[in-house]
């Protein structure tokens, strides 16, 4: 093309003519569908545009995963944890009640989260139930069974070589459900993860026992690296307890030098740990327990 040739300027009616036929195209999206896939994601934030669009067509709305994925992209919800920072933003700004699986998912991207939800009014209501491996240099591994009350972060600790059901069911047994049942506070759900000591077939021990009590069983999402806020905070200090300490080290350390070890972690984390929760600010797990009794 000759540098002198005329060159074509824009013609804004055209344009503007153009974005009026795009606006009427009969392949456009129309608003109340796009709006019906922003409330549908908000109500599955796990869901992905796949399971979104299958929803959709099994409602008689017939669109395509990819479309259903621009859509989310322009809107900035393209990804999990974009639909999970937008429902804790709606959480907080319009106090709205969330169920279950938008607690669970908002939790998977912040831990705090649940500590939030005013889910817990008394102890024993929520338990949250859990184990990790305790690694000696030459011996075989010795394991700590953990329970934390989610309303006033009292706990109870358990040594023992197995990463078992029998285990798990022994904590309840020997601790935790004799202290709830003493002080008159019945013990309503433990949440646990979903390993194999926690869960598997109907017939599971674990689950049987919760059942004979009438206690809930509640599961956390597969892969979850937190269950509940005072868990995950008592955990952490314990491996940085038990961390510290040089017997774990040691090749001779037994379940019962190690129950010696958690025993007295305990129970100086019941007398001075301080709550961060500021509905509580400065109360320690004993101090929410003396007015109940």
């Amino acid at each position: 093309m000759h540098d002198d040739a005329p060159q074509i300027e824009p013609n804004a009616t055209a344009s503007a003519q153009t974005e009026r036929v795009a606006a009427k195209h009969p392949l456009t999206t129309p608003a109340w569908v796009a709006q019906r896939i922003l409330a549908l994601c908000l109500e599955h934030p796990a869901w992905g545009c796949v399971r979104l669009a299958r929803e959709l067509q099994a409602q008689a709305i017939h669109i395509s995963s990819p479309t259903v994925q621009k859509i989310l992209i322009q809107r900035q919800l393209g990804s999990r944890r974009e639909r999970a920072a937008a429902l804790e933003r709606l959480v907080q700004e319009h106090h709205l009640n969330v169920g279950r699986e938008q607690t669970l998912e908002i939790a998977r991207f912040n831990p705090w989260f649940s500590e939030q939800q005013p889910a817990a009014t008394q102890p024993g209501q929520l338990l949250a139930q859990d184990c990790m491996p305790i690694t000696r240099r030459g011996a075989r591994t010795l394991y700590v069974h953990l329970i934390v009350d989610s309303y006033s972060h009292y706990c109870h600790v358990l040594a023992h070589q197995h990463n078992s059901a029998t285990a798990a069911i022994e904590l309840l047994e020997q601790q935790a459900l004799p202290y709830y049942e003493q002080q008159g506070w019945p013990v309503r759900c433990i949440n646990t993860s979903t390993a194999p000591q926690y869960c598997g077939s109907a017939q599971h021990a674990f689950g049987c026992y919760l059942t004979k009590h009438c206690i809930e069983h509640r599961l956390a999402y597969r892969g979850a690296k937190h269950l509940t806020a005072p868990l995950a905070r008592a955990r952490a200090l314990l491996l940085a307890a038990l961390g510290a300490a040089e017997l774990i080290k040691q090749q001779d350390l037994d379940r019962e030098r190690l129950q010696r070890l958690l025993d007295a972690w305990v129970e100086d984390y019941r007398q001075t740990r301080i709550r961060s929760d500021p509905r509580v600010a400065g109360a320690r797990p004993l101090d929410l327990l003396q007015p109940q009794r």
